[in-house]
Protein backbone atom coordinates (compact mmCIF):
# COMPACT_ATOMS: atom_id res chain seq x y z
CA UNK A 1 0.00 0.00 0.00
CA UNK A 2 1.21 3.53 -0.84
CA UNK A 3 0.47 6.76 1.03
CA UNK A 4 0.91 10.42 0.15
CA UNK A 5 1.56 12.82 3.06
CA UNK A 6 1.25 16.56 2.36
CA UNK A 7 2.96 18.92 4.85
CA UNK A 8 2.95 22.73 5.04
CA UNK A 9 6.50 22.97 6.42
CA UNK A 10 10.07 22.13 5.45
CA UNK A 11 11.40 18.59 6.06
CA UNK A 12 12.50 18.25 9.69
CA UNK A 13 15.88 17.31 11.04
CA UNK A 14 17.38 16.62 14.46
CA UNK A 15 17.11 20.31 15.43
CA UNK A 16 13.37 20.47 14.73
CA UNK A 17 11.24 20.41 17.87
CA UNK A 18 8.15 22.44 16.90
CA UNK A 19 4.84 21.05 18.08
CA UNK A 20 3.56 20.51 14.53
CA UNK A 21 6.37 18.10 13.71
CA UNK A 22 5.94 16.24 16.98
CA UNK A 23 2.28 15.82 16.18
CA UNK A 24 3.11 14.69 12.66
CA UNK A 25 5.31 11.96 14.17
CA UNK A 26 2.19 10.39 15.72
CA UNK A 27 0.57 10.12 12.30
CA UNK A 28 3.73 8.92 10.54
CA UNK A 29 4.07 6.15 13.13
CA UNK A 30 0.51 5.07 12.28
CA UNK A 31 0.94 5.43 8.50
CA UNK A 32 4.19 3.44 8.31
CA UNK A 33 2.36 0.52 9.90
CA UNK A 34 -0.20 0.60 7.06
CA UNK A 35 1.75 1.69 3.97
CA UNK A 36 4.93 0.10 2.63
CA UNK A 37 5.75 3.24 0.59
CA UNK A 38 5.26 6.83 1.71
CA UNK A 39 5.70 9.92 -0.44
CA UNK A 40 5.97 13.19 1.51
CA UNK A 41 5.27 16.44 -0.33
CA UNK A 42 6.61 19.46 1.57
CA UNK A 43 5.41 22.97 0.66
CA UNK A 44 8.47 25.16 1.14
CA UNK A 45 9.93 28.56 0.18
CA UNK A 46 11.66 28.77 -3.20
CA UNK A 47 15.01 29.32 -1.49
CA UNK A 48 14.75 25.93 0.20
CA UNK A 49 14.35 24.22 -3.17
CA UNK A 50 17.30 26.14 -4.64
CA UNK A 51 19.47 25.00 -1.72
CA UNK A 52 18.33 21.34 -1.96
CA UNK A 53 19.51 19.97 -5.31
CA UNK A 54 19.66 16.30 -4.24
CA UNK A 55 16.18 14.93 -3.54
CA UNK A 56 17.54 11.38 -3.25
CA UNK A 57 19.79 12.42 -0.37
CA UNK A 58 16.90 14.28 1.27
CA UNK A 59 14.69 11.21 0.87
CA UNK A 60 17.31 9.07 2.60
CA UNK A 61 17.59 11.60 5.43
CA UNK A 62 13.82 11.69 5.88
CA UNK A 63 13.64 7.90 5.80
CA UNK A 64 16.09 7.78 8.70
CA UNK A 65 14.29 10.58 10.53
CA UNK A 66 10.86 8.94 10.32
CA UNK A 67 12.10 5.33 10.40
CA UNK A 68 10.12 4.54 7.25
CA UNK A 69 10.62 4.27 3.50
CA UNK A 70 10.15 7.88 2.38
CA UNK A 71 10.30 9.55 -1.02
CA UNK A 72 10.41 13.32 -0.79
CA UNK A 73 8.85 15.84 -3.18
CA UNK A 74 9.07 19.63 -2.82
CA UNK A 75 6.76 22.39 -4.05
CA UNK A 76 7.44 26.15 -3.83
CA UNK A 77 5.18 28.54 -2.00
CA UNK A 78 3.74 31.40 -4.02
CA UNK A 79 4.89 34.96 -3.49
CA UNK A 80 3.02 38.22 -3.91
CA UNK A 81 3.55 41.83 -3.02
CA UNK A 82 1.53 42.66 0.06
CA UNK A 83 -0.57 45.80 0.25
CA UNK A 84 -3.43 47.00 2.40
CA UNK A 85 -6.03 45.55 0.02
CA UNK A 86 -4.35 42.14 -0.12
CA UNK A 87 -3.57 41.92 3.57
CA UNK A 88 -6.82 43.09 5.10
CA UNK A 89 -9.66 42.96 2.56
CA UNK A 90 -9.36 40.19 -0.01
CA UNK A 91 -8.85 37.49 2.61
CA UNK A 92 -12.41 38.07 3.80
CA UNK A 93 -13.79 36.66 0.54
CA UNK A 94 -11.60 33.63 -0.14
CA UNK A 95 -8.96 31.65 1.74
CA UNK A 96 -6.96 31.74 -1.52
CA UNK A 97 -6.48 35.49 -0.98
CA UNK A 98 -5.76 35.26 2.74
CA UNK A 99 -2.44 36.91 3.77
CA UNK A 100 -1.15 33.55 5.07
CA UNK A 101 -2.92 30.86 3.07
CA UNK A 102 -2.44 32.46 -0.35
CA UNK A 103 1.17 31.22 -0.39
CA UNK A 104 -0.13 27.64 -0.56
CA UNK A 105 -2.52 28.23 -3.46
CA UNK A 106 -0.05 29.01 -6.22
CA UNK A 107 0.14 27.20 -9.54
CA UNK A 108 3.38 25.39 -8.65
CA UNK A 109 2.03 23.95 -5.41
CA UNK A 110 -1.24 22.98 -7.07
CA UNK A 111 0.59 21.25 -9.92
CA UNK A 112 2.92 19.43 -7.50
CA UNK A 113 -0.08 18.03 -5.65
CA UNK A 114 -1.66 16.97 -8.95
CA UNK A 115 1.57 15.21 -9.97
CA UNK A 116 1.74 13.32 -6.69
CA UNK A 117 -1.92 12.33 -6.98
CA UNK A 118 -1.33 11.09 -10.53
CA UNK A 119 0.83 8.36 -9.02
CA UNK A 120 -2.43 7.12 -7.47
CA UNK A 121 -1.60 6.63 -3.79
CA UNK A 122 -3.95 4.35 -1.88
CA UNK A 123 -4.68 7.16 0.57
CA UNK A 124 -3.65 10.75 1.28
CA UNK A 125 -2.93 12.31 4.66
CA UNK A 126 -2.87 16.12 4.89
CA UNK A 127 -1.37 17.99 7.83
CA UNK A 128 -3.18 21.22 8.69
CA UNK A 129 -5.35 23.54 6.64
CA UNK A 130 -2.44 25.24 4.83
CA UNK A 131 -1.48 21.95 3.16
CA UNK A 132 -5.13 21.20 2.41
CA UNK A 133 -5.64 24.39 0.37
CA UNK A 134 -3.91 23.05 -2.80
CA UNK A 135 -5.76 19.75 -2.32
CA UNK A 136 -9.07 21.62 -2.47
CA UNK A 137 -8.09 22.92 -5.92
CA UNK A 138 -7.96 19.36 -7.26
CA UNK A 139 -10.92 17.52 -8.75
CA UNK A 140 -12.38 15.12 -6.20
CA UNK A 141 -11.90 11.82 -8.02
CA UNK A 142 -12.58 9.62 -5.05
CA UNK A 143 -9.24 10.03 -3.30
CA UNK A 144 -9.18 8.51 0.18
CA UNK A 145 -8.35 11.63 2.15
CA UNK A 146 -7.49 11.99 5.85
CA UNK A 147 -7.08 15.45 7.37
CA UNK A 148 -5.41 16.59 10.58
CA UNK A 149 -6.96 19.98 11.26
CA UNK A 150 -4.77 20.34 14.38
CA UNK A 151 -5.49 23.99 15.19
CA UNK A 152 -9.02 25.24 14.54
CA UNK A 153 -7.72 27.96 12.25
CA UNK A 154 -10.73 30.25 12.11
CA UNK A 155 -10.96 30.33 15.91
CA UNK A 156 -7.24 31.12 16.15
CA UNK A 157 -7.79 33.95 13.65
CA UNK A 158 -10.57 35.41 15.80
CA UNK A 159 -8.28 35.34 18.81
CA UNK A 160 -5.53 37.03 16.81
CA UNK A 161 -8.03 39.70 15.79
CA UNK A 162 -8.90 40.37 19.40
CA UNK A 163 -5.21 40.87 20.19
CA UNK A 164 -4.74 43.39 17.37
CA UNK A 165 -3.98 46.83 18.85
CA UNK A 166 -5.46 48.75 15.89
CA UNK A 167 -9.22 48.71 15.56
CA UNK A 168 -9.42 48.70 11.71
CA UNK A 169 -7.01 45.76 11.59
CA UNK A 170 -8.97 43.99 14.31
CA UNK A 171 -12.19 44.12 12.31
CA UNK A 172 -10.42 43.07 9.10
CA UNK A 173 -8.79 40.06 10.76
CA UNK A 174 -12.12 39.01 12.26
CA UNK A 175 -13.81 39.36 8.86
CA UNK A 176 -11.38 36.79 7.40
CA UNK A 177 -12.56 34.03 9.76
CA UNK A 178 -15.69 32.96 7.81
CA UNK A 179 -13.65 32.24 4.66
CA UNK A 180 -11.21 30.16 6.70
CA UNK A 181 -14.05 28.23 8.31
CA UNK A 182 -15.60 27.61 4.89
CA UNK A 183 -12.31 26.03 3.78
CA UNK A 184 -12.29 23.89 6.93
CA UNK A 185 -15.81 22.66 6.16
CA UNK A 186 -14.93 21.94 2.51
CA UNK A 187 -11.88 19.97 3.64
CA UNK A 188 -13.94 17.99 6.13
CA UNK A 189 -16.59 17.11 3.55
CA UNK A 190 -13.91 15.67 1.24
CA UNK A 191 -12.17 13.73 4.01
CA UNK A 192 -12.94 10.30 5.37
CA UNK A 193 -11.76 11.35 8.83
CA UNK A 194 -10.87 14.71 10.37
CA UNK A 195 -8.53 14.76 13.37
CA UNK A 196 -8.53 17.46 16.07
CA UNK A 197 -6.45 17.92 19.21
CA UNK A 198 -9.05 17.90 21.93
CA UNK A 199 -12.59 17.10 22.95
CA UNK A 200 -13.49 20.83 23.31
CA UNK A 201 -12.40 21.36 19.69
CA UNK A 202 -14.48 18.38 18.58
CA UNK A 203 -17.59 19.66 20.36
CA UNK A 204 -17.08 23.18 19.01
CA UNK A 205 -16.74 22.02 15.40
CA UNK A 206 -19.56 19.49 15.70
CA UNK A 207 -21.92 22.33 16.70
CA UNK A 208 -20.88 24.10 13.50
CA UNK A 209 -21.77 21.05 11.43
CA UNK A 210 -18.25 19.78 10.68
CA UNK A 211 -18.51 16.00 10.07
CA UNK A 212 -16.33 12.92 10.74
CA UNK A 213 -14.38 14.32 13.68
CA UNK A 214 -11.94 12.25 15.75
CA UNK A 215 -9.96 13.43 18.78
CA UNK A 216 -6.22 12.69 18.60
CA UNK A 217 -4.42 14.44 21.47
CA UNK A 218 -0.85 15.62 21.16
CA UNK A 219 1.74 13.44 22.86
CA UNK A 220 5.45 13.26 23.54
CA UNK A 221 7.99 10.53 24.16
CA UNK A 222 7.62 9.51 27.79
CA UNK A 223 10.77 9.68 29.93
CA UNK A 224 11.32 7.73 33.13
CA UNK A 225 8.45 8.35 35.53
CA UNK A 226 10.25 10.03 38.41
CA UNK A 227 10.04 13.44 40.09
CA UNK A 228 13.36 15.26 40.35
CA UNK A 229 13.82 18.08 42.84
CA UNK A 230 15.35 21.27 41.42
CA UNK A 231 17.25 23.40 43.91
CA UNK A 232 17.69 26.44 41.66
CA UNK A 233 14.92 29.03 41.55
CA UNK A 234 14.46 28.84 37.80
CA UNK A 235 11.53 29.39 35.46
CA UNK A 236 11.51 27.99 31.91
CA UNK A 237 9.70 29.08 28.77
CA UNK A 238 10.26 26.64 25.91
CA UNK A 239 8.90 27.16 22.41
CA UNK A 240 9.60 27.54 18.71
CA UNK A 241 10.04 31.25 18.04
CA UNK A 242 9.12 31.04 14.40
CA UNK A 243 5.55 30.86 15.78
CA UNK A 244 4.07 34.30 16.50
CA UNK A 245 2.03 33.31 19.61
CA UNK A 246 5.21 31.97 21.23
CA UNK A 247 7.06 35.21 20.48
CA UNK A 248 4.25 37.24 22.02
CA UNK A 249 4.10 34.98 25.09
CA UNK A 250 7.86 35.09 25.65
CA UNK A 251 7.98 38.89 25.35
CA UNK A 252 5.07 39.18 27.76
CA UNK A 253 6.88 36.94 30.24
CA UNK A 254 10.19 38.81 29.92
CA UNK A 255 8.86 42.37 29.94
CA UNK A 256 5.78 42.26 32.18
CA UNK A 257 5.73 39.12 34.32
CA UNK A 258 9.41 38.58 35.07
CA UNK A 259 10.01 41.95 36.82
CA UNK A 260 7.22 41.03 39.25
CA UNK A 261 8.83 37.64 39.90
CA UNK A 262 12.30 39.13 40.46
CA UNK A 263 10.87 41.64 42.91
CA UNK A 264 9.79 38.71 45.12
CA UNK A 265 12.59 36.28 44.22
CA UNK A 266 15.75 38.33 43.42
CA UNK A 267 17.88 35.23 42.86
CA UNK A 268 15.49 33.66 40.32
CA UNK A 269 16.53 32.92 36.73
CA UNK A 270 14.34 32.88 33.62
CA UNK A 271 15.41 30.42 30.92
CA UNK A 272 14.20 31.08 27.36
CA UNK A 273 14.80 28.03 25.17
CA UNK A 274 13.84 27.11 21.63
CA UNK A 275 14.83 27.47 18.00
CA UNK A 276 14.96 30.94 16.42
CA UNK A 277 15.18 32.66 19.81
CA UNK A 278 16.86 35.57 18.00
CA UNK A 279 13.37 36.52 16.75
CA UNK A 280 12.64 37.95 20.20
CA UNK A 281 13.02 41.71 20.54
CA UNK A 282 14.58 41.07 23.98
CA UNK A 283 17.23 38.73 22.58
CA UNK A 284 19.96 41.34 22.04
CA UNK A 285 19.63 42.91 25.51
CA UNK A 286 17.82 40.57 27.93
CA UNK A 287 16.95 41.94 31.38
CA UNK A 288 18.87 40.86 34.45
CA UNK A 289 18.21 37.26 35.38
CA UNK A 290 17.10 36.24 31.86
CA UNK A 291 19.18 33.66 29.95
CA UNK A 292 18.60 33.12 26.21
CA UNK A 293 19.49 29.47 25.61
CA UNK A 294 18.26 29.02 22.04
CA UNK A 295 17.74 25.50 20.73
CA UNK A 296 18.47 22.82 23.35
CA UNK A 297 18.85 19.25 22.09
CA UNK A 298 19.05 17.64 25.55
CA UNK A 299 15.58 18.25 26.94
CA UNK A 300 16.10 15.95 29.92
CA UNK A 301 18.95 18.13 31.19
CA UNK A 302 16.98 21.29 30.46
CA UNK A 303 14.04 20.15 32.56
CA UNK A 304 16.32 19.03 35.39
CA UNK A 305 17.53 22.66 35.53
CA UNK A 306 13.99 24.11 35.55
CA UNK A 307 11.94 24.31 38.70
CA UNK A 308 8.81 25.85 37.17
CA UNK A 309 7.47 25.92 33.59
CA UNK A 310 5.56 29.04 32.57
CA UNK A 311 3.26 29.24 29.53
CA UNK A 312 1.66 32.72 29.31
CA UNK A 313 0.10 32.12 25.86
CA UNK A 314 -2.72 34.50 24.88
CA UNK A 315 -3.62 33.34 21.36
CA UNK A 316 -3.50 30.40 18.99
CA UNK A 317 -5.34 27.11 18.76
CA UNK A 318 -4.76 23.40 19.24
CA UNK A 319 -3.07 22.19 22.41
CA UNK A 320 0.34 23.03 23.83
CA UNK A 321 2.83 20.20 23.34
CA UNK A 322 5.22 22.08 25.64
CA UNK A 323 2.84 21.61 28.58
CA UNK A 324 2.42 17.89 27.93
CA UNK A 325 6.19 17.53 27.68
CA UNK A 326 6.80 19.46 30.90
CA UNK A 327 4.29 17.20 32.61
CA UNK A 328 6.03 14.10 31.26
CA UNK A 329 9.20 15.26 33.03
CA UNK A 330 7.30 15.97 36.25
CA UNK A 331 7.66 19.75 36.15
CA UNK A 332 4.99 21.97 37.75
CA UNK A 333 3.34 24.21 35.16
CA UNK A 334 1.83 27.70 35.38
CA UNK A 335 -0.28 28.49 32.31
CA UNK A 336 -2.96 30.79 31.02
CA UNK A 337 -6.41 29.30 30.47
CA UNK A 338 -5.89 29.47 26.69
CA UNK A 339 -2.45 27.90 27.03
CA UNK A 340 -3.90 24.82 28.74
CA UNK A 341 -7.06 24.71 26.61
CA UNK A 342 -8.05 21.19 25.58
CA UNK A 343 -5.66 19.48 27.99
CA UNK A 344 -7.04 17.16 30.65
CA UNK A 345 -5.29 18.83 33.61
CA UNK A 346 -7.17 20.08 36.66
CA UNK A 347 -6.42 23.57 37.93
CA UNK A 348 -4.90 23.46 41.40
CA UNK A 349 -4.31 19.71 41.30
CA UNK A 350 -2.18 19.07 38.18
CA UNK A 351 -1.56 22.59 36.85
CA UNK A 352 -1.91 26.20 37.98
CA UNK A 353 -3.99 28.47 35.73
CA UNK A 354 -3.69 32.26 35.82
CA UNK A 355 -4.35 34.90 33.18
CA UNK A 356 -3.19 38.30 34.44
CA UNK A 357 0.47 39.28 34.66
CA UNK A 358 0.10 39.69 38.43
CA UNK A 359 -1.52 36.30 38.98
CA UNK A 360 0.97 34.45 36.76
CA UNK A 361 3.88 36.06 38.63
CA UNK A 362 2.33 35.21 42.00
CA UNK A 363 1.87 31.57 41.00
CA UNK A 364 5.49 31.31 39.83
CA UNK A 365 6.82 32.96 43.00
CA UNK A 366 4.77 30.66 45.21
CA UNK A 367 6.25 27.59 43.51
CA UNK A 368 9.79 28.98 43.62
CA UNK A 369 9.45 29.19 47.41
CA UNK A 370 7.52 25.94 48.03
CA UNK A 371 9.24 22.68 47.07
CA UNK A 372 6.46 20.56 48.56
CA UNK A 373 3.93 22.22 46.26
CA UNK A 374 6.25 21.73 43.29
CA UNK A 375 6.50 18.03 44.10
CA UNK A 376 2.73 17.62 44.48
CA UNK A 377 1.93 19.34 41.17
CA UNK A 378 4.83 17.74 39.31
CA UNK A 379 3.94 14.23 40.44
CA UNK A 380 0.24 14.70 39.67
CA UNK A 381 0.72 16.05 36.14
CA UNK A 382 3.32 13.37 35.39
CA UNK A 383 0.85 10.66 36.39
CA UNK A 384 -1.80 12.20 34.11
CA UNK A 385 0.55 12.49 31.12
CA UNK A 386 1.79 8.91 31.42
CA UNK A 387 -1.80 7.66 31.67
CA UNK A 388 -3.37 9.67 28.85
CA UNK A 389 -0.71 10.95 26.44
CA UNK A 390 1.21 7.81 25.48
CA UNK A 391 2.36 8.27 21.82
CA UNK A 392 2.31 4.54 21.02
CA UNK A 393 -1.29 4.19 22.15
CA UNK A 394 -2.33 7.31 20.23
CA UNK A 395 -0.61 6.16 17.01
CA UNK A 396 -2.36 2.80 17.32
CA UNK A 397 -5.68 4.64 17.60
CA UNK A 398 -4.88 6.71 14.48
CA UNK A 399 -4.01 3.58 12.50
CA UNK A 400 -7.29 1.95 13.48
CA UNK A 401 -9.28 5.00 12.30
CA UNK A 402 -7.47 5.14 8.96
CA UNK A 403 -7.80 1.40 8.30
CA UNK A 404 -11.48 1.46 9.23
CA UNK A 405 -12.10 4.20 6.64
CA UNK A 406 -10.04 2.91 3.73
Amino acid sequence: MRALVVCPDAPPDASTSAGGMRRLSLFLAAIRGIAEEIEMLFLVPEAYIRDTPDLDALSRQQSRFWNARIRVALAPLARRREGYLNHYVQGAFSVRNHPFFHAYTGAAATQAVATCLSRRPDFVFVQRLAAMVPILRQADLGMKLFFDLDDVEHKARLRAAWRQPRWPARYAYAAQSPAIHLAERQAARRSRAVFVCSEPDRRYLAKLGVPRLHVVPNAVALPEKIYRKVEARSVLFLGFFGHAPNVAAAERLIRHIWPRVRARAPDATLLIAGAQVEALASFSAPPEGVRMLGFVADLATLYVQSRVICCPILQGGGTRVKIIEAGAYGRPVVSTTIGAEGLDFRDGAEILLADSDHDIAEACVALLHDEARCRALGTAIQDKVHAGYDPEAISTRIAAIIERNL
